[in-house]
């Protein structure tokens, strides 16, 4: 396929909604409209199986899907018609579940996979691939349709509602017995999930919470909302927010529902959103006066205010579907039941325009009768019996449902390694401890080398960033790269900090402050340099601290989700690990900069000075409240510096807990004084990592014959490169000893006539 050069901007990821998985910019070239213009490549068709050969040209772009860009195509050889192409940046292994689940689902309400190929960039960008997909071409979305409703500010035809409605459904009762479909997934029972999914307005409350088992059906009373308001329902501007657009509409949740969706909130306090006096608006079929409020009453007479001119029927299915516990939301073949539906199934019913309704609405397939085969008479109008008898064999009367266990098995596999010992779980992937045998390596290896081995399903565009990071880098606080197979071949160090902490804690033991000063020093120098280079970790933590305990040498990794951040790129709110995450992370900030780490940093020290984390939150809007009971409620300026859109919100006012009673008594003040500095609401007000290297805590270590506790020597802490001089040249006097000036001098530098390195220099490039 002749696919032009990539350019330096479209090639580099832009990241959005997701942290399993990073989206991009599309390349604005790859998709040029160029109609006379007739591509042809090697497809796979899908309804047969084989390799064809597939020839088409663009005719225009059609949109922007989930992690790619989709544009309108004609086939002129191989297949006929217009069909629209999807092309993403692809791992074979892990994105294209979408491809995967495609292959297997066949329905009338579901776009068709047609062909698919994968092809390998032209560009000097080798290492990435893309996937094609080549789809049934339907030229309009819901969205626009009711948006276009919306502009002349029209109202949108129920009818209409009901229709689209209808078919979501039935689309959605057919998925979920089998098990954009880029965020798709078989869903096994006890097996957990990632709760950030699915885009922020049509987020069921369950997410919110951090839960790791749902369903969807919240998202179709999303949609259903939206269609009979004209507007989104929930428009949170932010995670935290549209838990608060829900309790406005739903009120607060019970006890109960918090458990249903996630039980680890029930003990917090969640404002009281008192419900609406039921006498003040009219209801479909008002309850009893002397029976108690339910929730689905509640939930009517605030949808009534909302949708004042919705029928009763609406409101009932939307309540139905629009309930916090998610079993007690309706199953999508039980609303396909609904009386909102019966328009539907009127002979004759027709469509605004007088057209009649889409011939196989309620063709319903073998496998569809199966799913609840006591609703058929429910869900196929008499009217309808003889057609599906005639085309499908189905005899409703005498129907015998097909066994749907099998279809519900999921494709997956196990993965053996021999050899080695599991010493660790890094982002994305497992790490083994190994030995290499003589020779591995080359020459020079006499084998029995101790390496460390992480495995790790690697998307070749996305994850490969750590790879690319790593190759890229060189400290002496950073893990070297000895090699590069199909998995990640690093120097071996033995511990963790975690485990050190732990080790402490379990003996009721505060690590020895001379081992804080120790590993902070080296964590906050290895920052320093990435930073220097370009570089954010995002994902500071005492588990991605190794160390070595006899030498007190402490290196930093797990670059998989590290990232090179460049000024007006926006960039995931949804990174790093929870406790050590920063408040403007959690206030969904997209423009953040390498202060995040500085932050994760000051985790880690309270952490190592505790025992146990400072900031315990059991989710993202806990970590909020965590956050707050320590450094108190951030005022309006310091909101405006992590994510302006805030500014207007209304928080608890809490006072600041001081430090001095945060942590045991008799704690060195300068200890306390640099936390204090490293954890601070504004990013721009937290030390740098090389200013607080300088920090009069770390004094002890710059003292000539400091030894260890142990009484061995020191790790190498003062053998600063030129590259690390020239971040803050004003600094240097204070960060070299001078009983280290020596080793410098032996090296080449002075520091009385150093001539620092332009930092611009030093930032490194993925391009």
């Amino acid at each position: 396929m002749g696919n032009s050069s990539l350019s330096p901007k479209a090639a580099r990821d832009q990241e959005a909604t997701s942290q399993t998985s990073t989206d991009f910019s599309p390349r604005p070239d790859a998709f040029s409209v160029e109609s006379q213009r007739v591509y042809t490549v090697q497809a796979t068709d899908v309804a047969t199986g084989k390799t064809i050969d597939l020839s088409y040209r663009h005719t225009a772009v059609a949109g922007h899907g989930s992690f790619g860009v989709v544009v309108r195509a004609e086939l002129v050889k191989g297949g006929q018609g217009v069909v629209a192409l999807k092309r993403t940046r692809q791992d074979r292994k892990f994105k294209n579940r979408e491809q995967q689940l495609m292959l297997r689902i066949s329905h009338p309400n579901i776009v068709k996979l047609r062909y698919y190929w994968y092809e390998a960039s032209t560009s000097r960008n080798s290492d990435e691939v893309f996937l094609n997909l080549v789809l049934d071409y339907v030229p309009e979305t819901l969205y626009r349709i009711y948006r276009n409703y919306s502009k002349r500010r029209a109202v949108f035809p129920e009818v209409l509602s009901k229709l689209h409605m209808f078919q979501l459904l039935r689309a959605l009762a057919y998925l979920h017995s089998i098990g954009d479909f880029g965020s798709a997934k078989v869903l096994k029972p006890g097996e957990p999930n990632v709760s950030y999914t699915c885009s922020r307005y049509y987020r069921a409350p369950e997410l919110i919470f951090g839960s790791t088992t749902y369903a969807n059906l919240w998202s179709s009373g999303c949609i259903l909302g939206e269609l009979l308001s004209g507007s989104v329902f929930f428009p949170g501007s932010s995670g935290i927010d549209q838990l608060v657009e829900i309790i406005k509409v739903l009120g607060t949740p019970s006890k109960e529902q918090i458990r249903l969706m996630n039980p680890s909130y029930m003990e917090h306090h969640f404002p009281q959103i008192k419900p609406v006096t039921l006498s003040k608006v009219r209801f479909p079929a008002p309850p009893s006066p002397s029976s108690p409020l339910t929730a689905h009453s509640l939930f009517l007479s605030r949808a009534l205010q909302i949708l004042p001119s919705a029928s009763a029927s609406a409101l009932d299915l939307l309540s139905a579907l629009l309930t916090f516990a998610p079993r007690d939301r309706i199953p999508a073949i039980d609303a396909l039941a609904h009386p909102f539906f019966d328009d539907l199934k009127v002979p004759g019913a027709a469509m605004p325009n007088g057209q009649p309704l889409p011939r196989d609405l309620f063709m319903f397939s073998r496998h569809e009768l199966s799913i609840r085969p006591d609703l058929i008479r429910l869900l196929v109008p008499p009217h309808v019996e003889q057609q599906l008898f005639d085309e499908h064999g189905i005899d409703v009367g005498h129907f015998e449902p097909m066994d749907l266990k099998p279809l519900r098995s999921g494709d997956q596999i196990e993965l053996a390694y021999s050899h080695s010992k599991v010493v660790g779980n890094g982002s994305f992937g497992v790490v083994f401890s190994a030995k290499l045998a003589k020779g591995s390596l080359g020459a020079d290896n006499e084998g029995d080398d101790d390496v460390a081995i992480k495995k790790v399903l690697q998307d070749k565009r996305f994850k490969n960033r750590e790879l690319q990071i790593m190759r890229l880098v060189k400290h002496p606080n950073v893990p070297k790269k000895d090699e590069v197979y199909l998995n990640l071949v690093l120097e071996y160090v033995p511990e963790t900090v975690y485990r050190a902490s732990r080790h402490y804690a379990k003996l009721k033991q505060t690590m020895p402050m001379h081992y804080i000063k120790l590993y902070m020093y080296q964590l906050l120098r290895s920052l320093a340099y990435i930073h220097s280079v370009g570089i954010c970790h995002r994902d500071i933590k005492p588990q991605n601290l190794l160390l070595n305990p006899p030498t007190g040498v402490l290196k930093l990794c797990d670059f998989g989700s590290a990232k090179i951040l460049i000024e007006g790129e926006p960039n995931v709110s949804y990174i790093c690990s929870r406790y050590y995450r920063a408040p403007e992370l959690i206030f969904g900030a997209t423009n953040y900069t390498t202060n995040i780490d500085v932050w994760s940093a000051g985790c880690v020290m309270a952490e190592l000075m505790l025992g146990q984390p400072l900031f315990p939150g059991e989710s993202g809007i806990d970590q909020l409240v965590e956050i707050i009971k320590v450094l108190g409620t951030p005022t309006r300026e310091q909101i405006k510096t992590m994510n302006p859109n805030y500014m207007e919100h209304k928080f608890p006012q809490i006072k600041p807990h001081p430090f001095v009673k945060v942590f045991r008594p008799r704690t060195p003040p300068e200890a306390i004084d640099l936390i204090s500095k490293l954890l601070e609401y504004t990013p721009s007000a937290r030390l740098t990592a090389i200013e607080a290297m300088c920090h009069p805590f770390f004094d002890d270590l710059r003292v000539p014959d400091a030894k260890m506790p142990t009484g061995k020597d020191m790790p190498p802490l003062f053998n600063f490169t030129r590259e690390e001089l020239s971040i803050r040249p004003d600094l240097n006097r204070q960060l070299v000893p001078p009983h280290c000036d020596a080793e410098l001098a032996a090296r080449g530098i002075d520091l009385a006539n150093f001539e620092p390195i332009p930092l611009e220099q030093m930032r490194i490039t993925l391009d």
